[in-house]
C-alpha cells in the first residue's frame, strides 16, 4: 500500500513531466496545434503551422552539412572501418527516422485532429462510470512513465557528452553536429513518450471497465441468493443499465484504440527500428571506447550500455499491458457462470449475450507492418539476437586490431 504523501507526489511529478513534454513537442514542432488544458481541446494555428515547418526545414538541412564535417574528423580519429560504419549508420538512421516522422506528422495532421476529437468526446461521455482513481494500475502505469521519461533523458545527455568526449579539439561542425543529434534523439525520445502516454491512458480505461464489470457481476451474483423479493426487480434494471453501459465503453474504447494503434504503427515501427540501430552501433562504440580510453569513457560507455536497453523496456511493457488488459474482459465474463437464477429476465440476459458474443468476437491484436502479431516473446526474441550481432561485430572488430598490433 502507498502512503499519500507518494499518490500526491507521484502525481504531481507525473503532471510535471507531461508538461515538459508538451511544450518539448510544441518548440519541436512535432505538436498539431496548441493544446488547452483546461477544455482540453486544440486549437489549430496558422502561426504555429509556419514556425513548425520552420524549424523541421532546418533540422532537414542542417543535419546533413554538418555531418559530413564530422565524418571527415571521425575517420582520421578512430581510423577503423567498422566503427567508421557503425557511426555511419548511427547517423543515418536517425536522420531518415526523423525525417519520415516529420512527413508523416505534416500528411497525418487532420487525422490527429480527429483521433483526439473522438477520444476527448468519449472522456467526457464515459468520465462518471470511468472515475480516475489512484489505484494500483494508476500508480503502475505514472511509474512506468516517469521511468520512462527520466532514464531517456539520462541517455541522451550522456550520449552527447560522449560524442563530445571523443574529439579532444572540437570544432564548430562537432559542436553542432552534437547539438543536432541531440535534438533529434530528444524529439523521437517525445514522440515515444507520447506514444506511451496514449497506451498507459487506454489502458486504465480498460482496467477500469474491468473493475466495474466484476463489480456488477458480483452484484448481480448476490442479487440472485435474494430470490423473488420486492427489492429485486428495481436493483436488478439498474445493474442491467450498467452493464450495458459498460458494454457501449467497451466497444467505444476498442474501436478507438484499433484506430490509434493503426494511426501509430508507422510511427512506433521508426522509433523501434531507430533505437535498434541506435542501440547495435552504441554497444559497439561503448565498449570500443572501453578497451581504448580512460576511466571516464568507461564510465560514460558503461552507463550507456545499462540505459540503452533498459529504455526499450517500458515501450514493449506498455503496449503488451494493454492489449492482455483489453482481452481480460472476455475471461471475466465467462468466469461469472453463477447467474442461473436470474435466467428468466430477458433484458439482463440480452445484454450478457451481446457483450459475450462481441468480447469473442473482438479481440485487440497489434500488427507490426500489416505483417507480424506483436508478442512479448518475439521482441525479447529480437532483443537477443541484435545481443548476439553486436557481440560477434565486437568480436570480429576486436580480432582485427589484434591480428594488426
Amino acid at each position: 500500500m502507498v502512503h499519500p504523501t507518494g499518490h500526491l507526489l507521484t502525481r504531481r511529478l507525473h503532471y510535471f513531466t507531461l508538461r515538459i513534454a508538451y511544450y518539448h513537442g510544441l518548440c519541436a514542432g512535432f505538436m498539431p496545434s496548441h493544446y488547452n488544458w483546461h477544455n482540453g481541446e486544440l486549437h489549430q494555428s496558422q502561426l504555429y503551422l509556419i514556425y513548425s515547418g520552420c524549424i523541421q526545414l532546418g533540422f532537414a538541412l542542417g543535419t546533413p552539412y554538418a555531418y559530413r564535417k564530422y565524418l571527415e574528423k571521425s575517420s582520421e580519429i578512430f581510423g577503423d572501418e567498422v566503427k567508421h560504419w557503425t557511426d555511419i549508420l548511427t547517423n543515418s538512421g536517425r536522420y531518415l527516422t526523423f525525417t519520415m516522422l516529420s512527413l508523416f506528422v505534416w500528411m497525418r495532421r487532420r487525422k490527429m485532429f480527429e483521433l483526439w476529437s473522438v477520444f476527448w468526446r468519449l472522456e467526457r461521455r464515459y468520465e462518471r462510470i470511468l472515475l480516475a482513481d489512484d489505484g494500483n494500475t494508476t500508480m503502475h502505469t505514472r511509474w512506468l512513465l516517469l521511468y520512462y521519461f527520466w532514464t531517456q533523458h539520462i541517455v541522451t545527455p550522456l550520449t552527447s557528452i560522449y560524442v563530445l568526449l571523443q574529439f579532444p579539439c572540437q570544432t564548430n561542425a562537432h559542436i553542432v553536429m552534437t547539438f543536432i543529434s541531440w535534438a533529434l534523439s530528444t524529439v523521437q525520445v517525445m514522440l515515444a513518450y507520447y506514444t506511451l502516454c496514449l497506451h498507459c491512458h487506454l489502458l486504465q480505461k480498460f482496467e477500469a471497465i474491468n473493475c466495474e464489470l466484476q463489480c456488477v457481476l458480483t452484484a448481480l451474483r448476490n442479487l440472485a441468493s435474494f430470490g423473488r423479493r420486492i427489492a429485486v426487480p428495481a436493483r436488478l434494471r439498474l445493474l442491467t443499465q450498467r452493464l450495458s453501459c459498460l458494454a457501449n465503453a467497451h466497444f467505444a474504447y476498442f474501436r478507438l484504440t484499433q484506430r490509434l494503434l493503426g494511426f501509430g504503427q508507422l510511427p512506433f515501427l521508426l522509433i523501434l527500428i531507430k533505437c535498434f540501430i541506435v542501440n547495435m552501433t552504441g554497444m559497439h562504440t561503448c565498449v570500443w571506447h572501453i578497451f581504448h580510453f580512460s576511466s571516464l569513457y568507461n564510465l560514460v560507455a558503461l552507463l550507456l550500455v545499462v540505459v540503452l536497453y533498459g529504455s526499450l523496456a517500458p515501450s514493449i511493457a506498455g503496449l503488451t499491458w494493454l492489449l492482455s488488459s483489453c482481452n481480460r474482459s472476455g475471461q471475466i465474463l465467462r468466469d461469472a457462470n453463477v447467474l442461473v437464477a436470474l435466467r428468466d429476465n430477458y433484458e439482463l440476459m440480452a445484454v450478457l449475450d451481446r457483450f459475450a458474443v462481441y468480447l469473442r468476437s473482438h479481440r485487440l491484436r497489434y500488427i507490426v507492418c500489416g505483417l507480424l502479431d506483436f508478442d512479448l516473446q518475439q521482441c525479447f526474441s529480437l532483443i537477443v539476437v541484435v545481443l548476439v550481432q553486436v557481440t560477434v561485430l565486437i568480436q570480429f572488430d576486436m580480432e582485427g586490431e589484434i591480428i594488426k598490433i
